[in-house]
């Protein structure tokens, strides 16, 4: 009995994103391919710089490639416009920002008491 071949929950090929800073250009994504499985987990580890939340940035719809594709569920990210992006990330991603300066916090001491 032969599986059924699916295609890849996300699927990146030749994957690129490029800044410029300071004059020089920067290669933060360079030929990345990448398949990810429904289901499958995944652990994207690497020194600061190496890519990892430009590479989230992308396939969650937050940054463009600047060159190869970004599939997600059959999607091409490159293909949507601004608002199937927005309702895109609204219904089929969530994120989750580690930069403190995203979310402002009251710097005022609060003391919690139980009884």
């Amino acid at each position: 009995m032969s599986e059924a071949l699916t295609e890849p929950l996300v699927h990146t090929m030749g994957l690129g994103r490029s800044y410029v800073v300071g004059g020089a250009r920067v290669n933060a994504l360079d030929g990345v391919d990448l398949e990810i499985g429904t289901g499958e987990s995944l652990a994207i580890a690497g020194p600061s710089g190496s890519g990892k939340s430009t590479l989230l940035n992308v396939i969650g719809g937050l940054d463009r490639a600047t060159s190869g594709t970004a599939k997600v569920d059959g999607r091409d990210l490159s293909q949507l416009g601004a608002r199937e992006l927005a309702a895109y990330r609204a219904t089929t991603v969530g994120s989750f920002s580690s930069r403190s300066d995203c979310c402002p916090i009251s710097r005022r001491s609060r003391t919690w008491h139980s009884r």
